[in-house]
């Protein structure tokens, strides 16, 4: 019961894993514990014991719950008082019954009776708080999905991720925590929403500019070289970001297009170890421009700064003046904050969202078309500001493009992606070369180039790489989970020693 309440073992019982928020999620265990506790409290304890005990335990519960609620209130007061009465009366009934034995029917019919009242009215509480009024919009936004996923899967077999930038439920600032409909139906994708995530993955994601929430990544844009190297070929979206192309075939649902993304690489292709990134750069624009140069090995940026102007408003108001440079280009911006604002950013009088509060992005794709001359960022804040250097970037379409191209000449001639298998066959491979995969690096992963073992690497402290021989490889993938057949043995070893001390205590009780 001290994983519930006590730090040191809730961290044994994560398996010495960060698990964040929600922590009633893991009641259902604390809950086996009790019925086991009682079942074990009622086969041993009877008539006027177990009556005592049951009175005992429920007076002092009832006390300390009363107690506690007016040191530390988290309920209502009302109920509070009705759940410790609750208590007693349960305790009372148990203790009549254990004392009269089978002699009546009215007592335990009277239990049953407050059990049931007891959990009726709970149920009706948790309807009052959850309930849901939206039931079939929620089924239309279901049907939708499915059919718009299930008609992208169905033109393109190949191996790529699905990106979104609106998802079925958003706060009136347009931010969510929906991150998990690729779960729900059926596809890869960058996002995602788990109390135990990977660091790895949540930390790469967010240098690349989708900003870390505790254990998630806020996606609810496209970042388009970020998306591509990450092998998002499809986005929906509500609105086109400039890069993507719009797949007129697909038609809208739930108010989201189908865009595709041009420059989306492969899941793997050969590349040559360079020195030029920089890892660990807070700036998300020149670290992707870092990991295209290790890369292809050119030091030519995608993302250029775009010169801009703060004006001042007040101190809670900060208006950003852009001047936009000619040609094709994709604009971005990024307002690191030191602390939470519960801001409001409108970008260019196009759309508003929630900016530097819980759940909020950290780059913002901002609209132009390619006669702007000049846009504009405002961001308000409920708080004094405290923004360190804006950024705002213009990611060069045109030599993504040139990369894009340059790089699909290392491609994989083939690529197999399964659920916990991948196999990619490389040719013309040179010494000194490794092949770049878009799968985040695990220890479950056992790699194998042309059937010989090898210790895979990471890429930039998440993506997997392995070095290559010259000529034709062929790179399998198997993933096994690390550590399942000593977790097997642990737990067949612990339920024979369970059935042993029960064969043990009936040997002694015979005695």
């Amino acid at each position: 019961m001290l994983m519930f309440y006590w730090k040191p073992c809730f961290f044994v019982f994560s398996l010495f894993r960060r698990a964040e928020s929600y922590y009633y999620r893991y009641s259902y265990l604390g809950i086996a514990v009790l019925l086991f506790l009682a079942a074990f409290f009622f086969s041993k304890c009877h008539g006027k014991e177990r009556a005592r005990a049951v009175l005992r335990a429920s007076g002092v519960f009832s006390l300390l719950l009363v107690m506690l609620h007016y040191v530390h209130p988290l309920q209502d007061t009302g109920l509070t008082y009705v759940t410790a009465a609750f208590a007693l009366i349960l305790a009372l009934l148990i203790a009549l019954h254990s004392c009269q034995g089978k002699k009546t029917k009215v007592i335990p019919l009277l239990l049953a009776a407050a059990v049931l009242t007891e959990l009726a009215g709970n149920t009706a509480l948790l309807m009052k708080a959850y309930h849901a009024d939206n039931v079939s919009d929620y089924r239309n936004y279901v049907s939708n999905e499915q059919r718009q996923i299930h008609e992208i899967l169905s033109m393109d077999h190949g191996a790529y991720r699905i990106s979104q930038t609106k998802t079925r439920s958003e706060q009136s600032d347009h931010l969510t925590a929906n991150y998990n409909e690729a779960l729900a139906y059926g596809y890869r994708s960058i996002s995602g929403y788990t109390s135990d995530p990977d660091d790895k993955q949540i930390e790469f994601l967010g240098r690349m500019g989708y900003a870390v929430n505790a254990s998630m990544n806020i996606v609810n844009t496209s970042v388009l070289a970020a998306d591509a190297l990450l092998g998002v070929k499809y986005v929906l979206s509500p609105f086109p970001v400039n890069g993507m192309e719009p797949v007129g075939e697909l038609p809208e649902r739930n108010g989201k297009y189908v865009y595709r993304n041009p420059f989306c690489l492969p899941f793997a292709f050969r590349y040559r170890k360079s020195d030029i990134g920089r890892e660990g750069e807070k700036n998300p624009f020149e670290y992707q421009n870092g990991l295209y140069q290790q890369l292809t090995g050119e030091d030519i940026p995608l993302y250029r700064p775009i010169p801009y102007h703060a004006e001042p408003v007040s101190e809670f108001e900060v208006c950003y003046q852009l001047d936009l440079p000619k040609g094709n280009y994709a604009v971005y911006g990024n307002l690191p904050w030191e602390q939470y604002m519960d801001a409001v950013l409108n970008v260019n009088g196009v759309y508003e969202t929630g900016y530097a509060k819980w759940l909020s992005p950290s780059v913002f794709y901002i609209p132009v078309s390619g006669e702007d001359t000049a846009a504009q960022v405002r961001l308000t804040a409920a708080q004094p500001l405290s923004v360190s250097d804006a950024q705002f970037y213009a990611l060069d379409l045109e030599r993504l493009a040139q990369e894009t191209q340059k790089i699909l000449k290392t491609a994989a001639e083939k690529i197999q992606v399964e659920d916990g298998y991948a196999k990619f066959e490389v040719s013309h491979a040179k010494a000194m070369e490794h092949l770049y995969m878009s799968i985040p690096y695990d220890d479950g992963w056992k790699v194998t180039v042309n059937g010989k073992p090898v210790q895979a690497e990471m890429f930039e402290g998440c993506m997997m790489s392995v070095p290559l021989q010259d000529g034709k490889n062929v790179v399998e993938m198997k993933y096994r989970i690390p550590y399942l057949g000593a977790g097997i043995l642990f737990s067949i070893v612990g339920i024979a020693l369970f059935v042993l001390l029960l064969r043990l205590e009936k040997s002694d009780d015979r005695c």
